[in-house]
C-alpha cells in the first residue's frame, strides 16, 4: 500500500522500498506550541506566506488551555498568523489534531499526509500515509509544499479471529509490539491484514495504526474497505482513492495474530515492549489515571 501510494503521488508505475523520492503533501497538520518555531523557521528563510493556505490545517490541542502567559501568547500569534493566511484553525477546547483530521474530512484514503506530531501514522487506519516530522522540516514544507522520503519496505501483519471481552484494539496494537520490538519496524510500513479486518472499526483501526510509530514504523495501514468508505462518507469525504494491496505482493517479513488468543496486556516501565499480561501486574498500585489532550 505504501509503494502504491507513493507511486500514484510521482505518476510512475511502480515505486522500490530504499528509494528516496521528494513529494507534495495533499493536506499537512501542524499544532502544539512548536507551531510558533514553523512560522519562525517560515521567516528566517524569507518565505513571506505558506506554499498553500488550503492544505494546512492548525490544531492547538498539546498545551490546552493554555498554562502559561507564555503559551497564551503562542496561541494569539498562531491565531493572527491563521486569520492572516487563511489557513484552517481549531482552537483549544475542539478536540485532538488526528481525531479532527479525521472526523472533518481532512484526510482520505490514498492521501499523502505530513503531520508535526510522531502519531500521525494514524491516517493510515483509512488507508492515507500519514507520517510526522519535526519542526524545522515543518517550516521548509510550509515554505516550498514538498518533502523527501524513503520508500518504506512492507511489513504484513495477519490478523485473524476475534477479540475476546475486556480486549481491545490496544491490546492488539501493544501485543505486536512486544512481539516485534520497539525497532521492530524501523522506517519499514505496517500493514494490516487478515479476516480479523471484517470485525474491526475505523475506531479500533485508528488506535492501532496510532501506535505503530512506537516500534519504529514510518507509516501503517488498513486496506480500504466498506468500514472505510461508510466512515468517508459520514466525514464528507467524497472523492477517496481507495487503495489495496495487489495480489500477491511480497513483503518484507510477515507475522500472523489470532486476536482470539489475546489477553488484556500492559506496556510496563521504561519500554514500550515490554508487554505483559495484566494479570501479572495485580500487585501494582495504581496511583494516578490520565485519560485527556494529544
Amino acid at each position: 500500500i505504501a509503494q502504491k501510494i507513493i507511486s500514484r503521488k510521482l505518476g510512475r508505475a511502480s515505486a522500490t522500498p530504499g528509494e528516496i523520492v521528494v513529494l507534495s503533501p495533499d493536506v499537512v497538520m501542524t499544532g502544539s506550541n512548536t507551531a510558533v518555531m514553523v512560522v519562525r523557521t517560515l521567516n528566517e528563510i524569507g518565505a513571506s506566506a505558506p506554499w498553500d493556505p488550503a492544505r494546512i490545517v492548525m490544531v492547538l490541542d498539546h498545551s490546552s488551555p493554555a498554562e502559561s502567559v507564555l503559551t497564551a501568547n503562542a496561541h494569539r500569534l498562531l491565531r493572527d498568523f491563521c486569520a492572516t493566511h487563511g489557513i484552517t484553525l481549531y482552537g483549544e477546547a475542539e478536540g485532538i489534531c488526528h481525531d479532527l483530521m479525521l472526523a472533518r474530512g481532512h484526510v482520505a484514503p490514498g492521501m499523502f499526509v505530513v503531520g508535526q506530531d510522531s502519531h500521525t501514522p494514524m491516517y493510515g487506519g483509512i488507508g492515507a500515509f500519514g507520517f510526522g516530522v519535526d519542526t524545522p522540516e515543518m517550516g521548509f514544507v510550509w515554505a516550498i509544499g514538498r518533502t523527501w522520503v524513503r520508500v518504506p519496505a512492507s511489513v504484513r501483519i495477519q490478523l485473524d479471529g476475534a477479540m475476546a471481552p475486556g480486549v481491545y484494539a490496544k491490546d492488539v496494537i501493544l501485543s505486536v509490539i512486544g512481539r516485534l520490538g520497539a525497532g521492530g519496524c524501523n522506517y519499514r510500513a505496517a500493514e494490516f491484514a487478515g479476516t480479523a479486518l471484517a470485525g474491526l472499526t475505523v475506531a479500533e483501526r485508528l488506535a492501532i495504526c496510532n501506535m505503530c510509530v512506537e516500534m519504529g514504523a514510518k507509516a501503517a495501514f488498513f486496506p480500504s474497505d466498506e468500514i472505510t468508505g461508510a466512515f468517508c462518507r459520514r466525514t464528507g469525504v467524497e472523492e477517496a482513492a481507495w487503495v489495496t494491496p495487489d495480489p500477491g505482493a511480497t513483503y518484507e517479513r510477515e507475522i500472523s495474530v489470532d486476536l482470539s488468543m489475546l489477553e488484556p496486556v500492559a506496556a510496563r516501565p521504561h519500554r514500550v515492549d515490554d508487554v505483559v499480561v495484566v494479570r501479572q501486574l495485580t500487585d501494582i498500585r495504581i496511583h494516578q489515571g490520565f485519560i485527556g489532550s494529544c
